[in-house]
C-alpha cells in the first residue's frame, strides 16, 4: 500500500514538475539569445556588414547550444515552483503527517534531474560540437571575404596519410587573414609511432610554405627516449593540405569532443606544455551538465520557506542562485587556467560549494 502510494506521490510530483520545466526553458532561452545572442549577431551585421540572412543562419546553428544551457536552469526553475506550490497549498505537512519525509519527496526530482544531466552531456558531445563548427565556417566564408581578423586559440590539426596518422599540430594563436601563429607544436608519426616533436614560438604562412622561427627538434626513440634535439632559427615546412584549406580543418576546444580534447591534452602535457587550460574545459565539459542536481538540492528546501510559491518568486530566486553558480564557474575557471588551483577543482568548484550549501539546506529542512 504504502509503495504504490510512493509511486503515485512520484507521478504527482513529476507531472508538477513538467509545466514549469517546459515553461524555464522557454524563458531562459529568451533571455540568452535577447541578452547575449543577438547582441553577437547584432555586433557582427553593424561592424562587420554581415548579410541579415547569415545571420539568421549563424542564429539557428547557435540555438541548440543556448537550449541545451537552459537545461539546469529549468530544472531548477521547475523545483522552486513546484515545491512552492506545494508548500503554498499544505502538501509538504500533509506528506509529512503520514510519514513522508521531506528528503523522500525530492526523489522524483532527482531523478529527473539525473536523466537532464545525462541527456545534456550526450547532446552536448553528439550536436554541439558540429553546430559550433558550423558557426565558425560560416563566419570564416562570410567575414573573411571582407578581411576581418578571426583569431583562433588552441587549433589542432591532423595530417593523415592514408589511414596512418603522419602528423599532429597544435598552434596557440593563429590569424587566419595574416597567416601569423604563435607557440607552436609538431608531432610527427612513422607506422603510428611518435617519431620526432617539432616546437617553434612563432612562425607565418608563405605560400604553400609553413616558416616556423627559433624552434627545437627532438628525435623520439622506439622506446619513447629523446635521442638528439637541433636547435633552428628558421624552417620551412609543407603539409598535404594548403594552409588555407589548414584554416577550415582547424578545430578549437569548443569544436572538439572530449575524447579529441582529451588526446590533445595528453599531446601537450607530454610536450611539457601547458595543458591548463584545455583540462580546465574537459572538466567543465563533464561538470556543467549535473549543475540541475545541484540545483534540485538548494532550490527544493528554499521553495519550502512561506511566501516562495509565485511564479514571479519562483524566477527571480532562480536567477539569483544561477547568477551565483556562474560567477563560481567564471572564478574557478579564471584561477585554473592561471594554474592557482588544479583544473579539476577549478571545473566543479561551482558544484561543490552550492551542493554542500543544498546539502546543508536539505537536511536542515524540516522532516
Amino acid at each position: 500500500m504504502l509503495i504504490s502510494f510512493l509511486h503515485l506521490l512520484d507521478r504527482y510530483i513529476l507531472k508538477l514538475l513538467l509545466p514549469p520545466f517546459l515553461f524555464g526553458i522557454g524563458i531562459f532561452t529568451v533571455l540568452l539569445v535577447a541578452g547575449d545572442v543577438l547582441f553577437y549577431l547584432a555586433n557582427l551585421v553593424v561592424n562587420q556588414g554581415l548579410s541579415l540572412w547569415v545571420a539568421i543562419k549563424i542564429f539557428l546553428y547557435k540555438l541548440p547550444e543556448v537550449v541545451i544551457m537552459t537545461f539546469p536552469m529549468a530544472v531548477l526553475l521547475a523545483t522552486i515552483l513546484a515545491f512552492g506550490k506545494m508548500s503554498s497549498h499544505g502538501e509538504i505537512i500533509a506528506l509529512r503527517s503520514v510519514g513522508v519525509s521531506f528528503r523522500r519527496s525530492l526523489v522524483p526530482v532527482i531523478i529527473m534531474a539525473v536523466g537532464v544531466a545525462v541527456f545534456s552531456f550526450i547532446f552536448n558531445e553528439s550536436v554541439v560540437p558540429i553546430t559550433r563548427r558550423a558557426v565558425s565556417n560560416v563566419l570564416e566564408a562570410e567575414i573573411g571575404k571582407k578581411k576581418a581578423v578571426l583569431l583562433k586559440e588552441d587549433v589542432f590539426l591532423r595530417e593523415m596519410e592514408g589511414e596512418e596518422l603522419r602528423r599532429v599540430l597544435y598552434i596557440a594563436q593563429m590569424n587566419p587573414r595574416s597567416g601569423y601563429f604563435r607557440r607552436v607544436i609538431i608531432q610527427e608519426f612513422e607506422k603510428n609511432r611518435l617519431s620526432r616533436i617539432i616546437t617553434a614560438e612563432d612562425g607565418f604562412i608563405e605560400g604553400d610554405s609553413w616558416v616556423l622561427n627559433d624552434g627545437k627538434i627532438y628525435n623520439i626513440d622506439k622506446d619513447g627516449s629523446v635521442s638528439s634535439v637541433a636547435k633552428f632559427k628558421k624552417q620551412i615546412m609543407t603539409f598535404s593540405f594548403s594552409p588555407q584549406k589548414a584554416v577550415s580543418m582547424a578545430k578549437e576546444p569548443q569544436e572538439m569532443t572530449l575524447v579529441e580534447l582529451k588526446e590533445h591534452i595528453s599531446m601537450l602535457k607530454a610536450q611539457g606544455a601547458s595543458s591548463k587550460r584545455l583540462e580546465v574545459r574537459y572538466h567543465q565539459r563533464l561538470a556543467i551538465p549535473w549543475a540541475g542536481v545541484v540545483f534540485v538540492l538548494i532550490g527544493a528546501p528554499l521553495a519550502i520557506v512561506p511566501h516562495r510559491g509565485s511564479s514571479s518568486m519562483g524566477v527571480g530566486l532562480s536567477v539569483l542562485i544561477i547568477f551565483i553558480y556562474y560567477v563560481l564557474l567564471s572564478f574557478g575557471q579564471a584561477l585554473g587556467d592561471a594554474g592557482e588551483i588544479p583544473p579539476l577543482l577549478a571545473a566543479w568548484l561551482p558544484n561543490m560549494v552550492l551542493g554542500g550549501v543544498g546539502t546543508i539546506l536539505c537536511l536542515r529542512a524540516p522532516t
